[in-house]
């Protein structure tokens, strides 16, 4: 809840966050969902970036794929995110879900207590920040040990790459998001090799 004033009165904003996550089934088709589960087989740790030109859509899909997480494996899952999209339930997994601003001050402050948690999937969604020295620093360190999914406003991985470079050793692949011509979203996942980044 959030508010300003006008001339004298209140305009009072209300966000609620919705329970219900689109099923991954219903959402894209069996090969994005194959793609998908086998990069999460494929990387236990270090970072996968998010990008696409729709971020309500890539957001849904990232929501969607870690409820299927949650249903079909046993982990920790962490979530970052301002405000939080999503409610997740637990499933097979205990999650965790952290509104920065709200549970936590800072993405910096919310990735440190992480190492309280000890996740095995973090999810940090930022819809229009840059991640600044010390939150890449904290990423790095986390990446070591936890799978981080990174959610980059921007619409393809050639931008993802120019703004990810710092995280560069931490990056494991990158997924672009676009939409088939029915409208549902079909992933591209990229891995990125080291002349890549040196040539942005």
């Amino acid at each position: 809840v959030s508010y300003i004033t006008q001339r004298g009165s209140y305009v009072v904003y209300i966000l609620k966050t919705p329970h219900h996550i689109p099923n991954i089934e219903d959402l894209c088709d069996k090969a994005c969902v194959e793609q998908l589960d086998e990069l999460l087989r494929q990387h236990t740790s270090g970072m996968v970036i998010f990008c696409g030109g729709d971020y309500i859509k890539t957001n849904t899909l990232l929501y969607s794929m870690m409820q299927y997480t949650a249903n079909n494996y046993s982990k920790v899952i962490l979530v970052l995110e301002k405000p939080l999209s999503f409610l997740l339930k637990h499933g097979n997994s205990i999650v965790i879900q952290r509104e920065v601003g709200t549970d936590v001050d800072s993405f910096e402050d919310g990735l440190r207590e992480a190492f309280y948690i000890n996740p095995q999937m973090v999810f940090v969604g930022f819809k229009d920040e840059v991640p600044a020295n010390d939150l890449e620093r904290l990423l790095r360190i986390l990446c070591s040990s936890s799978l981080v999914l990174v959610h980059l406003p921007v619409a393809d991985t050639s931008s993802a790459i120019s703004t990810a470079y710092t995280l560069k050793d931490s990056v494991k692949a990158l997924v672009e998001v676009h939409s088939s011509p029915s409208g549902m979203p079909q992933v591209s996942i990229k891995h990125i090799q080291p002349q890549e980044w040196e040539s942005r």
